[in-house]
């Protein structure tokens, strides 16, 4: 339908600088070619604009539906890729102040080391920005934990160092743990809102 629309439009702007030729050098007593040529190229300017705008959406079962950027969409399946159900709950659920798997970090430094270039950043102003936030959650997730922890004799990564006395831990201890707890929750709550965000702009 928006290509009828143009060769219409077209077709009556060119009628109308036609007539503009033909009559140029009566133009100060003959009005009528020059106001329609000026109404044609307005409307034909409209539907420009109209087929343009309309161009990003799409209908399904009668309702206009916003089409997905690709680029956004690609990144969003990687991300959620990256970033597993078993691989988030670690990050919601564990205790800091115990050992764990170092499987649990490789998606977290894969992802501050390969998503901070913009080949990975989102067209959507609003995810982008919401992508930010997340990535500098996780470079300080990192960063805690890169600090605080050490490989143990079991193959895990503790904050609790071998050869540490039985006993009370100490205060850096326990302060290094909650540093990186807290981080984790901020980093956990981050990355749901930009899914939750990023389901609502790429799938509704």
């Amino acid at each position: 339908m928006s290509l009828v629309i143009k060769l219409v439009l077209l077709a009556a702007l060119l009628f109308s600088e036609w007539r503009l030729f033909e009559l140029k050098d009566n133009l100060s007593k003959e009005l009528e070619p020059l106001v329609t040529f000026l109404v044609t190229l307005a409307a034909y300017l409209g539907a420009e604009f109209w087929i343009a705008k309309k161009g990003g959406e799409k209908k399904v079962n009668g309702i206009e539906k916003k089409i997905s950027n690709p680029n956004d969409l690609q990144l969003f399946k990687a991300l959620t890729a990256l970033f597993s159900e078993g691989v988030m709950h670690f990050y919601k659920e564990h205790d800091f102040g115990g050992s764990f798997d170092r499987k649990y970090l490789d998606p977290l430094f894969e992802f501050v080391d390969g998503w901070d270039n913009a080949h990975r950043e989102f067209v959507d102003p609003a995810l982008e920005k919401l992508r930010m936030e997340f990535f500098e959650s996780a470079k300080n997730l990192s960063s805690s934990i890169v600090k605080n922890t050490t490989p143990n004799r079991h193959g895990h990564v503790s904050v609790v160092p071998d050869g540490m006395p039985s006993g009370p831990r100490p205060k850096h201890i326990i302060e290094e743990a909650k540093e990186m707890n807290n981080n984790a929750s901020l980093f956990h709550q981050k990355y749901e809102a930009l899914v939750r965000e990023c389901k609502v702009s790429l799938f509704s």
